[in-house]
């Protein structure tokens, strides 16, 4: 009999209409709770400084004849000029208030809730023959309660309708929507093909994938031809009660330690029949396998 549950049993009025009470109140409350402030206005500084002096000091400290003594004129908020003057400091840097080799002028400015951050050398970085020259800015936006939404948005997904695919998705699409001004569309756009395709473009990712299809490939294989039955009997001896059946797990757990995702698949799907007929929960299990996946 299949344990499959229909999309008409998860999304009933009841549990719709307690997901959007939720989802209000919490929009109600966030903004108060989670308004930006200084310090959320400087920790942003301090990543878009970074994120803007990083080209400038790779132009700096990669030419063998430049001297590295680099004053900074700060204009800007006082309480973000010590992440700017942070994003120099660098092993060949010295930072200094006269007979510098480099003046670099830093402005930082809030713009419809992001800082810009814009750094302009003198004397200015001379590009390659046919080349526009560099500039050397970064505009990073405020964290504020928006920050809070997708993970609220996942759990109260996962919460009321128990589909944990779906819940991911969204908390994906309404992250990349806030990171795009708020243009549903064009989130949905920006999540698929930047976190969804760009992430399966990846290389590392790839071989994450490939490992992972092959590993469960065969652990059905070895289920197939009767391996993991045979293990389940062996593992019956010492599993007569919950108790034991959850420390046969992180023993097990432990020993297969050569890889996290193999640890993951075989541990789950060798314990998962035996931790059910010891009443032990699915939540229990996966808690105890990905405690001990890689601890």
């Amino acid at each position: 009999m299949s344990t499959e549950r229909s999309w008409r049993e998860d999304f009933t009025p009841t549990r719709v209409i307690g997901f959007l009470i939720s989802l209000g109140l919490a929009l109600a409350i966030l903004p108060t709770l989670a308004a930006p402030d200084r310090d959320a206005e400087t920790a942003t500084a301090q990543v878009a400084a970074r994120a803007a002096g990083k080209a400038l000091l790779t132009e700096i400290v990669a030419d063998a004849d430049a001297a590295r003594r680099v004053q900074v004129e700060y204009s800007g908020p006082e309480h973000m000029r010590e992440p700017v003057h942070d994003a120099f400091r660098h092993e060949k840097i010295l930072l200094v208030k006269g007979d510098a080799d480099f003046v670099v002028a830093a402005a930082v400015q809030v713009v419809e809730g992001r800082v810009e951050v814009t750094y302009d050398p003198q004397p200015p970085i001379v590009a390659a023959e046919g080349e526009e020259p560099p500039e050397f800015a970064a505009k990073s936006r405020i964290g504020g309660f928006e920050a809070l939404m997708p993970p609220l948005l996942a759990i109260l997904v996962a919460l009321f309708f128990r589909r944990v695919l779906l819940a991911l998705g969204c908390a994906v699409w309404l992250g990349a929507t806030i990171s795009v001004g708020g243009n549903p569309l064009m989130g949905l756009w920006v999540a698929m093909s930047q976190f969804v395709f760009g992430s399966l473009s990846a290389t590392f990712n790839v071989y994450i994938i490939a490992f992972t299809l092959t590993l469960v490939g065969m652990i059905q294989i070895v289920t197939r031809m009767g391996g993991i039955a045979g293990l389940l009997d062996r593992f019956r001896r010492f599993t007569s009660t919950a108790r034991s059946a959850r420390v046969t797990t992180a023993a097990l757990g432990t020993a297969i330690f050569f890889d996290d995702y193999a640890n993951t698949i075989v541990v789950g799907t060798s314990m998962r029949p035996i931790t059910d007929q010891r009443g032990i929960s699915r939540e229990k299990l996966a808690y105890l396998v990905d405690s001990m996946s890689a601890p």
